[in-house]
């Protein structure tokens, strides 16, 4: 396995990490004491991680299948 490959890997782990730290903390009771624009970007931010989570995804199903 390449070391691109490699390296793309990790960076998905590390996103997913903090992704599920991301909507943990947005599903709990901390998100209250951000003010409201604080919880409209950080939510914003997590569908944009989901969003780059799915394109790394793609890239290494495309690069591994080559």
């Amino acid at each position: 396995m390449s070391d691109f490959i490699i390296r793309l890997q990790e960076e998905k782990n590390e996103l997913h990490s903090k992704m599920v730290k991301l909507e943990s903390f947005l599903n709990s009771d901390g998100i209250e004491e951000v003010s409201s624009f604080q919880r409209i970007k950080l939510k914003e931010q997590y569908a944009h991680m989901k969003g780059y989570y799915g394109c790394l995804n793609l890239r290494l199903r495309d690069l591994e299948d080559h």
